[in-house]
């Protein structure tokens, strides 16, 4: 993330989250009501400072636009 060049958004690599900001149970086969693959600035920028919170022992944390799972 650089003030420069600005953020459109970024791709996701699983959506294992409905748009609720709940999570499917591990082994769900079906994931109904899908979030949208893509993140934008606002969603990357909470995602960095919830990290960088957390330190050397991260904890699960859910967002409404995505889970951190350490």
């Amino acid at each position: 993330m650089d003030a420069g060049r600005p953020v459109s958004y970024v791709l996701g690599a699983h959506i294992e989250m409905p748009k609720t900001g709940a999570d499917y149970a591990f082994g769900s086969k079906v994931h109904p009501n899908k979030h949208q693959l893509h993140l934008g600035d606002a969603e990357l920028r909470d995602l960095l400072t919830v990290v960088q919170q957390q330190g050397a022992t991260p904890v699960k944390t859910v967002r409404p636009h995505f889970i951190l799972y350490p």
